[in-house]
């Protein structure tokens, strides 16, 4: 699972008739799919968040820095997070 934050555009896109259809766009929904992709083969987590996801939730759930990354569309690296339940969850890991 890929988790981004970030503003999107949601709504109906396309044209009059059977061309329509419901669909969210914008670069939040680009990062998490990128997100998804780069947590597929790993084995620490299954769901990998952005800095700016870290930032807003910071106060309600434990992140550890996970790797940089250099993602599909990105001219820098990216830094990769991954969530815990708690505290025992990060300490569990690195031992």
């Amino acid at each position: 699972m890929g988790i981004a934050t970030g503003p999107v555009f949601a709504g109906v896109v396309g044209t009059s008739g059977s061309r329509r259809e419901y669909s969210v766009l914008g670069d939040s929904v680009n990062l998490s799919a990128r997100l998804m992709q780069v947590s597929i083969g790993e084995k620490v987590n299954k769901i990998i968040c952005c800095k700016d996801t870290v930032h807003d939730s910071q106060h309600k759930i434990y992140f550890e820095f996970f790797k940089m990354v250099q993602l599909k569309g990105k001219h820098l690296e990216t830094p990769l997070y991954v969530p815990y339940s708690d505290m025992g969850d990060i300490m569990n890991l690195r031992e």
